[in-house]
């Protein structure tokens, strides 16, 4: 009986298929697996309106005194979806001001710098929407996946990357919240 050879994939060439596989997975299938303004789940409010009449509608409704107070999510939406003014003059509100981004998830980490998904679309996506640098090199930086949180101060964007630039000031595990239970002796039942 003749034996038939097959020509199998070696070990090697099957870990770069399935790894290949999975950052393309990971990143749903975009460069470097940052957030654009395409990614962002459209509200109830917003039936017909593209993410851009959105963000000009935000900015033109937000007294200026009020921009710097706007939400990190909705600072970000206007820098990704808004005309390019629009988004200068939303980042200048809120350059230098110090953020506080709880259970954050991190994307990737450098040598100096952690590239984290805060947003709750940026989350379900596992794309980054903030870069967090610091001055020196980490000596036990986050493992990818991690949830921690972070605080920082604003210091740049960039559109392209669909970033958000922070100078971090710390990082630590996320701070568990206690539920205390109740009980509440001679009341009746609730309405």
């Amino acid at each position: 009986m003749a034996q038939v050879k097959r020509n199998l994939p070696t070990a090697h060439a099957r870990i770069v298929f399935w790894t290949i596989l999975a950052i393309y997975l990971f990143t749903a299938g975009t460069a470097w697996g940052q957030l654009v303004c395409s990614d962002y789940s459209p509200g109830p409010w917003e039936h017909g309106k593209s993410p851009a009449e959105v963000a000009h509608q935000l900015m033109a409704t937000t007294r200026p005194e009020d921009i710097g107070k706007l939400a990190g999510g909705d600072t970000q939406f206007v820098i990704l979806c808004g005309s390019p003014q629009e988004a200068e003059r939303a980042f200048a509100a809120k350059k230098g001001r110090t953020g506080w981004f709880a259970s954050v998830v991190v994307i990737a980490v450098g040598a100096d710098w952690i590239k984290v998904a805060a947003a709750d679309d940026a989350v379900r996506l596992h794309r980054a929407d903030y870069v967090f640098k610091t001055d020196a090199q980490m000596t036990s930086p986050p493992v990818v996946g991690e949830r921690l949180d972070f605080h920082g101060t604003y210091s740049s964007y960039d559109v392209a990357a669909g970033l958000i630039g922070m100078k971090l000031q710390w990082m630590a595990l996320p701070t568990p919240v206690i539920v205390r239970k109740r009980t509440v002796v001679g009341a009746g039942p609730l309405p």
